[in-house]
């Protein structure tokens, strides 16, 4: 129980830090006078009558919303019956876009490449041969929660959903069409980023995941397998909106 009590302890400690965001009122210096009766800025002066004048000067605090967009190279595995087809292989996380409140986060990426079968298969009656130019396309939507600790280093777990497709690059050349239809199924991951502070309201992070999905590919074809997993290493950039407002003074 002593252990458990310790190891609670450490843990609050480590995660009180965060992403150092930095959620104070910063005003300026400038000094901004109000005709609270005309409605319009006026000029500070002697002569002026200043029983309807207030004082203000401008301010600015950071929102919990944020938007974050990123970019990637991931390495997916499959199993085993899915694998003798297609392989392991890359994919281009060409987007990455999640929307932040808080800790809160939600999101989209979407990955692909180009390979080549690695046996031939039938779809539809027709025989996909080993020449064929196939794009993988894969999108996961996720919904997860940031672990932030010191130096800038947050752990984010999430869950979500996938939707794989296959796409034949080169139909023309075979003179044939493939429908091959989609699989989809739930995935659940971790995220690591190491995030470097821009300014006091946004943030620049490389990150890497590993991400498994349980996408039934039997969906497309009998033959193949399901689930996968996949490693991700790539960039991101999150900025957490302002709100900008006056402060009256004396």
């Amino acid at each position: 129980m002593k252990k458990l009590i310790t190891l609670i302890f450490i843990t609050i400690t480590i995660t009180s830090f965060g992403q150092r965001l930095n959620t104070e009122t910063i005003c300026s210096a400038d000094t901004v006078y109000i005709d609270t009766l005309l409605g319009h800025h006026v000029m500070k002066s002697d002569k002026i009558d200043t029983t309807n004048i207030i004082k203000l000067i401008p301010c600015k605090k950071t929102t919990p919303f944020a938007l974050g967009f990123g970019w990637g190279i991931t390495r997916i595995f499959y199993n085993q019956p899915t694998k003798d087809w297609i392989g392991n292989h890359g994919l281009w996380n060409i987007l990455n876009l999640n929307i932040t409140y808080n800790k809160w986060n939600a999101g989209i990426k979407f990955k692909t490449w180009t390979v080549s079968p690695q046996k031939e298969l039938d779809f539809e009656n027709k025989t996909l041969p080993l020449n064929a130019s196939i794009n993988p396309n894969k999108v996961d939507c996720f919904l997860g929660y940031s672990l932030d600790l010191s130096y800038g280093i947050s752990f984010e777990p999430y869950i979500g959903f996938n939707r794989s497709t296959f796409y034949v690059v080169n139909q023309e050349e075979l003179n044939q069409d493939f429908s091959m239809g989609r699989a989809e199924g739930f995935l659940f991951g971790l995220t690591m980023h190491k995030y470097f502070k821009i300014r006091y309201n946004e943030f620049f992070s490389i990150f890497c995941s590993v991400n498994h999905a349980l996408t039934d590919y039997t969906e497309i074809h009998q033959d193949l397998g399901a689930s996968y997993t996949d490693f991700t290493i790539g960039l991101m950039y999150k900025g957490f909106f302002k709100r900008k407002f006056y402060r009256e003074v004396d």
